[in-house]
């Protein structure tokens, strides 16, 4: 409201500066120490599959109580 009244009493806002791209380019830039990798980085795709996960479980699970039923001793 208060810039509306400027206005009609012949206030101007300043011209943007020249270098007002600039200004947008550096804020849509990423932050100082953010890396940000392109392209492929060598890391196998997530395993989202819960069956593919569940039956990995059960295989691990497995192999621990035959460890435990051998009398082996299991840490972790």
């Amino acid at each position: 409201m208060l810039q509306t009244i400027a206005r009609l009493l012949g206030w101007r806002p300043p011209a943007a500066p020249p270098d007002a791209a600039a200004i947008g380019t550096l804020a849509a830039a990423p932050p100082p120490g953010l890396v940000v990798a392109r392209g492929d980085l060598g890391m196998p795709a997530p395993l989202l599959d819960p069956a593919a996960l569940a039956a990995r479980n059960r295989a691990r699970a497995l192999a621990v109580a035959q460890r435990l039923t051998r009398g082996q001793v299991t840490h972790g």
